[in-house]
């Protein structure tokens, strides 16, 4: 069937075509276009993140944008490159609900020495060739921090050069005897030396002295002084003192004659 307007002048157009048309029109009008967000996770990458030498960066563009649209990213690199994602470019598609994302991982290492790397990374999103959004990351890696020469194993060999616990504990067992220190008292002095590891001496010979760390002359004469008191308190000490202010004994009297008689 159709209509004629040949009255008004216009073609005989189909009812077919009109009311596709109107479809087209009314669908349309019923679609309402989304303006493109993005954002970068984490925040501090936009205003500036600085890593570690070889610390792994994982970076995700969070998309907003009408659903269920097929989104071009284009990743570029300012100044240092400081990292490189996994790819160059790539489609970020929108669920039903408009969301959409692609997340950039990458690791740089920087070595010590050198200065720290200052770059950009920058997500462009296109949709018909049409930028829609764009976000920077600010990224910086400091150069690797120099290692610590390891200290060398010194291997112990008997000698006067080497310095060790030892030679400490031992010159001051030979000293203490030397000096009049004997039985708990010279035990007690050189267990205590014994106990202090940090107390070490090259070899000493029997009129030489120890190092400074091996000093212990002062508790050693405080040893000899205690030593020395405890004695003078003991009660055989006590005994001989006694005994010699009575003095001597004389020899007995002998009986005489006339007591005999009596």
């Amino acid at each position: 069937m159709r209509l004629s307007f040949r009255k008004w002048g216009v073609p005989t157009i189909s009812w077919l075509a009109v009311f596709a048309f109107a479809g087209m029109a009314l669908a349309g009008a019923g679609e309402e276009s989304v303006e493109p967000t993005a954002s970068l996770l984490p925040d501090e990458v936009a205003e500036g993140k600085t890593l570690e030498s070889a610390e792994p960066l994982e970076m995700t563009l969070a998309l907003s944008a009408n659903p269920e649209t097929d989104y071009d990213l284009a990743i570029t690199y300012g100044a240092d490159p400081v990292g490189v994602c996994q790819t160059d470019a790539a489609t970020i598609t929108t669920d039903v609900e408009g969301e959409g994302s692609f997340v950039c991982s990458f690791t740089t290492v920087v070595n010590e020495g050198t200065d720290d790397l200052v770059g950009t990374i920058t997500f462009s999103v296109s949709l018909a060739d049409e930028l829609v959004t764009e976000n920077v990351a600010n990224l910086t890696v400091a150069a690797a921090e120099p290692e610590e020469p390891e200290e060398p194993e010194v291997t112990q060999v008997e000698g006067e050069a080497v310095i060790n616990h030892g030679h400490c504990v031992s010159y001051w067992a030979r000293r203490a005897k030397a000096d009049g220190l004997t039985g708990r008292a010279k035990g007690a002095f050189v267990s205590a030396i014994a106990e202090d590891e940090e107390a070490v001496s090259s070899k000493v010979s029997d009129d030489g002295e120890p190092d400074e760390t091996c000093d212990f002359s002062e508790a050693l004469a405080e040893a000899l002084a205690e030593q020395e008191a405890d004695d003078a308190e003991s009660p055989i000490a006590q005994s001989e003192g006694t005994s010699k202010a009575k003095g001597p004994k004389g020899p007995p009297q002998q009986e005489t004659g006339e007591e005999d008689q009596a």
